[in-house]
């Protein structure tokens, strides 16, 4: 196998001499078997090698003991050995995350962390290598395919990505099996850690990885090695697609500013026109995280209508319809407070933490926050008041509520429905489902996913333009009051009462 890898890493230029790499070992089977593969690699190449262990704060003294066994290999190899510990429990909590996205949030930031500090000055590339294999890539292609996902989904993931001037991200096993890996180990007589989180199918991808794959194997034994070949089928698609996409993209868009012109667009197969679309949409934000084909085909739509029509998208973006054009320009006039800007981590401005809302009661009375929502356009502003005069604010306008502070727990999200949401309806704490509430106001099932829905969890506290949670109420108890007002809703496309 180590020869099978070594050729991997070579034709896939991984690694060159003077690199830096970074291997992030958990002490499990893969990441062991990385490591001893690339502590071999240093004697055909001249690369400096460390290692990073990333302990979750999950299994306690099981946890405690992985981070040992990682250190006491490290020094049995002579590789230094770096451990960063995290809380992924409490940041899940903060976070509205689950454990397992969490914990892959938090590793990576440590990773990319560590990578930057060992970087420093230096003109030397940073090389992080992670231990995925052929069945974790075949995991990967279910799980986006079972969630939803375009191209890019179905091509899985790649031998070498480049994060930013310098700092990669490698795969050295992509090429190789779980079997192959822990035969390797065997040979060698190396032994490794077992996460028992890994048998816990209440991670999804552990469900995919204990319950899916095998049945899979069942109908044909060679079924990960073919997920991984069509997955090079379609990179091979995707790269050919990509490259008409930007010869349409160079006969259709004037940039600086960014306009499309639509008579020219009207040529191109409808994938074309959509890929081009997100293209310039991304291209105006200077981002493409979370700009998907539903705005791409906002934006198509707005390509039918008379020219005025406008219509927000991420970021800020508002794309307008000037005669047989589409402009794309950044609303200036919304003023996003710089404080909330990566507050968890991770830049998603469609979560509020609780300690973000506390932070409103410092704010002068009256002064207003924005958050820019990612997913549908448009914005939330927010304000704490205090209830000085322990009132009931009766809520007439369909776009800003008032909520009772006090009730909001962890904070909250901005999102699309979800399985098994529910609000609670009245006085006797009578539980609805959002579904059947859909139902009796005869909101039409195309416009269902695109109403954003305030929600802890899958209680929702406001179903945006619509109605509240009885839960959260002001009442005369209430001694602080969350004014929230949603900007966008009439230009998302509903406006039932």
């Amino acid at each position: 196998m180590i020869n099978q890898v070594e050729n991997y890493v070579m034709q896939g230029n991984m690694v060159s001499q003077g690199d830096k790499v970074l291997a992030a070992v958990s002490g499990g089977a893969d990441s062991v078997a990385l490591l001893l593969i690339l502590k071999e690699l240093q004697k055909k190449i001249d690369f400096s090698l460390k290692v990073i262990h990333v302990e979750h704060g999950i299994r306690g003294e099981e946890s405690q003991a992985d981070a040992r066994f990682v250190e006491s290999l490290c020094q049995k190899l002579d590789i230094e050995c770096i451990v960063r510990h995290v809380d992924v429990p409490q940041y899940a909590e903060k976070s509205g995350l689950g454990e397992e996205e969490a914990a892959r949030a938090l590793r990576y930031e440590q990773f990319f962390k560590v990578a930057k500090e060992d970087q420093g000055a230096s003109e030397a590339s940073v090389k992080i290598a992670i231990a995925h294999h052929l069945e974790d890539n075949a995991e990967t292609i279910l799980f986006q395919m079972a969630r939803g996902t375009g191209i890019d989904g179905l091509c899985g993931m790649v031998s070498v990505r480049k994060i930013q001037d310098s700092l990669y991200i490698i795969r050295p096993l992509l090429n190789v099996s779980r079997g192959q890996i822990e035969k390797y180990l065997q040979d060698n007589n190396q032994k490794f850690c077992t996460d028992a989180t890994n048998f816990d199918t209440k991670y999804s991808r552990n469900r995919i990885r204990k319950k899916i794959l095998p049945e899979l194997q069942e109908i044909n034994s060679e079924a990960i090695f073919h997920i991984n070949q069509t997955a090079e089928k379609m990179s091979e698609i995707r790269d050919f697609f990509s490259d008409q996409v930007d010869v349409a993209y160079r006969d259709c868009v004037e940039e600086k500013p960014i306009i499309l012109n639509i008579q020219k667009l009207e040529k191109y197969h409808y994938a074309i026109q959509k890929s081009v679309i997100r293209k310039a949409i991304i291209n105006t934000a200077g981002k493409k995280k979370d700009i998907t084909t539903v705005h791409a085909e906002d934006v198509l739509e707005l390509t039918r209508k008379q020219s005025g029509k406008q219509i927000m998208l991420p970021y800020g973006i508002v794309a307008k319809r000037s005669y047989d054009t589409i402009k794309f320009f950044s609303d200036k006039t919304m003023k996003y407070d710089k404080e909330i800007v990566d507050y968890n981590g991770i830049g998603n401005h469609n979560r509020v933490s609780l300690e973000f809302l506390e932070s409103l009661k410092d704010k002068k009375p009256g002064e207003k926050v924005v958050i820019p929502l990612e997913e549908f356009g448009g914005f939330l502003e927010l304000s704490v008041i205090k209830n000085a005069n322990n009132s009931q604010i009766v809520q007439k306008k369909k776009y800003t509520k008032y909520l009772d502070y006090d009730k909001i727990k962890k904070g909250f999200e901005v999102r699309g429905r979800r399985s098994g949401d529910f609000f609670i309806s009245d006085a006797k704490m009578h539980r609805k489902k959002l579904k059947s509430y859909f139902i009796d106001e005869k909101v039409e099932s195309s416009k269902r996913d695109h109403i954003p829905l305030l929600a802890q969890g899958s209680e929702i506290i406001w179903i945006i333009g619509m109605r509240i949670n009885f839960s959260y109420k002001i009442s005369e108890k209430t001694k602080y009051i969350l004014e929230i007002h949603y900007n966008g809703g009439e230009q998302n496309g509903y406006n039932k009462a």
